[in-house]
């Protein structure tokens, strides 16, 4: 069930994985950024999902401000709604590994999270 598609990102509610699924088509505005994973955990909470897919591929690099903001507010609202396992679909590169090692450390103790290089694995992963 498609729930956003723009220019910066889709949000799709996918029943049969049970999962929230973001992906980032191009590199957001801060206010763009926080506006789609405030959605995002709003349809969470209401479809019940308690997975989270996101690709992040063409995000680009996100900054301190943003990152402590997903950590701080994002993160505990998924979390309290129910939210157990997170994959990431990421590209290898050093900054984007850093800022997934730090939401990955925020995450450490409520909900499972690994990053993939593909979208298919990722998958495999969230539905096991």
């Amino acid at each position: 069930m498609e729930l956003r598609n723009d220019a910066f990102a889709s949000i799709v509610f996918e029943k049969d994985m049970n999962a929230i699924v973001v992906v980032w088509k191009k590199i957001p505005s801060e206010e763009i950024y926080k506006g789609v994973f405030s959605q995002a955990v709003i349809e969470l909470n209401s479809k019940g999902a308690d997975k989270w897919l996101s690709d992040i591929r063409k995000q680009g690099v996100v900054g301190p401000s943003n990152t402590k903001w997903l950590q701080e507010e994002i993160l505990p609202r998924a979390v309290k709604a129910g939210l157990r396992k997170i994959a990431i679909v990421v590209e290898k590169d050093i900054f984007k590994k850093f800022y997934i090692d730090n939401v990955k450390t925020t995450m450490s103790e409520t909900a499972e999270m690994h990053y993939f290089d593909n979208d298919e694995e990722a998958r495999k992963w969230l539905n096991s």
